[in-house]
């Protein structure tokens, strides 16, 4: 069965009951390069004399792009919400999402700004808007349109399953998202309840082959809802962003910091798999031009 066929939906018997992102075991370090590239704050090629992320992140290679701190949210927050939602919009996706866990580079994220068909069932979401990045090289390509162009596709597809309880994400590959449900009973490996979700976020999911469950897990975060305008269109944190700002805060983990801050050549798997705990606080983002400009930094 193809990856993209519609008749294909996942189960609530499919639902990873155990939340345990391979991407943070220390079995994933095989995937990643030995010299610290992909990390959140790696700074590889990001400063003068080479200054390759910069010129990714140029308004000549990426027009639009604007900066924010995580540590000082608001103004972005409110730019990323105000005016950009499309009219069939599921109420749901009417927010900005954490993507907690996600090791690739990316922290915040809405699909409101997505092309929404009537019934609200099917959007199409433009990969370089409203989904912030680090300014690390490796991220300035992920949201460059010259890596659209390249590697394609510049859109991706979110379908949600007739029960609605499924979203399946299509674009280059195919991805799932879980809408959590009230009786979705989460655990962590070591069998506690999972704290910090909530029904209605979201679990990213990849199966090594999309339309087997069984094949395996692959890959695996959350998203989870952080902020969103009230009735009265006044920005609302939840108290979670609390966790975005301790990512953003932290130091490097103990033992985890590259030698020469590139090669980890002398550290263990778990060891650099860590580093990708800490966020970088300093975010990159283009806003749907649909509002006026934030203040850039």
């Amino acid at each position: 069965m193809g990856s993209t066929d519609k008749t294909y939906w996942p189960t609530d018997a499919d639902v990873p009951r155990v939340y345990d992102p391979p991407q943070r075991k220390a079995s994933f370090a095989n995937q990643v390069m030995l010299c610290y590239v992909t990390g959140h704050r790696n700074p590889l090629c990001v400063r003068f004399p080479c200054c390759v992320a910069q010129v990714l992140r140029s308004g000549f290679c990426n027009p639009g792009v604007e900066y924010f701190s995580l540590t000082d949210p608001d103004t972005a927050l409110e730019r990323m919400l105000s005016n950009t939602a499309h009219p069939n919009c599921p109420a749901e996706q009417k927010a900005v999402f954490w993507m907690e866990d996600n090791i690739a580079g990316e922290v915040l994220i809405t699909v409101q700004d997505a092309e929404w068909s009537a019934d609200g069932t099917v959007g199409t979401k433009t990969n370089r808007l409203n989904w912030t990045r680090d300014p690390t090289c490796f991220a300035s390509l992920l949201g460059s349109p010259l890596y659209f162009r390249a590697v394609g596709p510049a859109e991706v597809t979110l379908r949600y399953s007739p029960d609605r309880k499924w979203i399946m994400i299509h674009g280059a590959k195919t991805f799932w998202m879980r809408v959590l449900q009230a009786d979705d009973t989460l655990t962590t490996p070591d069998g506690a309840p999972l704290s910090g979700v909530e029904p209605g976020d979201f679990m990213r999911i990849t199966w090594k082959d999309p339309t087997d469950p069984s094949s395996g897990l692959a890959y695996q975060y959350l998203w989870k809802k952080i902020a969103w305008l009230d009735g009265a269109g006044r920005l609302v944190k939840s108290k979670r962003y609390d966790g975005v700002l301790q990512q953003a805060q932290m130091a490097m983990p103990a033992g985890s910091t590259p030698w020469c801050g590139f090669f980890n050549c002398c550290l263990t798997k778990q060891q650099r798999m860590n580093q990708y705990l800490p966020l970088s606080n300093l975010q990159y983002v283009v806003v749907p031009p649909r509002t006026a400009s934030i203040q850039r930094v």
